[in-house]
């Protein structure tokens, strides 16, 4: 699914990105051969790397329990936010199809939006589960962050402090092992930039892609259909 949805971004954006596939202790290595082999200006970042690297960091140690014991939702967070060193930062899931040119996040990349961050929204909302003093600090709820959906993000990394990553750790009511807490994350974070939410008629969470589609994202309980059709989809208009 991570190499399809690569191809499909890299053939209808014509971006050439560093890619870091970030590894939640599952890629063997062979699977990291096969991916950076495929793609010339990609890295599979193992879990044992990204661990050395983040325990070498005296800030860690405030969140290593969520790391260790969270959801692998959570790690990518708290890896993609730590360990990325470029001034904009794209977040995709692997779930994910392109059939069209995604022009905002071109934009965004090219500097040609009035905003510091992207991402996509969701049609229904879920609980954040966030101190209240903290939401109403920062009006969390004001600006949709339980409608942010973390499959697709792309922010200017300037636009988010250090302080601000760990105080939210330090707000979450959320358990370690909550699906739902690196999404809450983001959320919280990109609800503090100025952000903008992608188009939720062209770049969909629900409903089959149309003419009018740029991305979906697959999620559960229907991600088969990214092999029912998507790849299919995604083939059939490259060709056009």
């Amino acid at each position: 699914m991570a190499e399809w949805a690569l191809r499909s971004f890299l053939k209808y954006s014509e971006l050439c990105p560093k890619i870091i596939i970030h590894d939640d202790g599952s890629i063997t290595k062979n699977s990291a051969r096969i991916l950076e082999s495929r793609f010339s200006n990609l890295k599979v970042l193992t879990r044992p790397e990204a661990l050395k690297i983040l325990e070498a960091r005296e800030d860690f140690k405030n969140i290593r329990d969520f790391s260790f014991k969270g959801h692998n939702i959570v790690m990518q967070f708290i890896d993609v936010f730590l360990l990325s060193d470029t001034s904009k930062v794209m977040v995709m899931d692997s779930d994910i199809l392109f059939f069209k040119k995604p022009q905002e996040i071109v934009d965004f990349i090219n500097g040609q939006i009035n905003c510091d961050s992207l991402i996509s929204r969701q049609p229904g909302s879920y609980d954040l589960m966030i101190d209240d003093a903290y939401a109403d600090k920062y009006h969390i709820y004001e600006k949709r962050a339980d409608f942010m959906n973390s499959g697709m993000i792309l922010f200017n990394k300037a636009s988010i402090s250090l302080h601000k990553f760990y105080e939210f750790f330090n707000n979450t009511k959320k358990e370690y092992g909550d699906f739902f807490l690196g999404m809450s994350g983001w959320g919280c974070l990109i609800s503090q930039t100025n952000f903008k939410f992608l188009p939720e008629d062209k770049y969909i969470l629900k409903g089959r892609p149309t003419e009018y589609t740029v991305m979906k994202h697959f999620t559960g309980p229907r991600r088969h259909e990214f092999y029912a059709y998507g790849i299919d989809m995604a083939l059939k208009n490259n060709e056009r």
